[in-house]
């Protein structure tokens, strides 16, 4: 059974504000959400294949494979702004 002071500890943890009835409201729903797990706890599932996902299906996937998506030199040569070998920006945080 969940208590009204562990309610209260575990809402100042996460730092909200209950009232008196909420506490108690959390406490009796938490602590009915609590028996139905004690109640799942008692199922015999010794029988019951592990698994990793509900359905079958696994998913597809394709190897990665480096390459160059474009020259570099024609990327910097396009840049309106170049210092070194990077694109300048304009700032996004400041006003300079």
């Amino acid at each position: 059974m969940i208590t009204k002071d562990q309610i209260e500890h575990l809402a100042k943890l996460a730092k909200l504000d209950v009232t008196e009835d909420e506490k108690s409201k959390y406490a009796e729903q938490i602590s009915s959400i609590l028996v139905y797990f004690k109640q799942l706890d008692e199922i015999d599932v010794s029988q019951v294949e592990a698994t990793d996902h509900i359905t079958a299906q696994q998913n597809i996937t394709r190897p990665d494979e480096a390459f160059e998506i474009c020259d570099s030199k024609k990327v910097l040569a396009a840049a309106p702004d170049v210092h070194e070998r990077h694109v300048r920006v304009k700032a996004v945080f400041n006003d300079d």
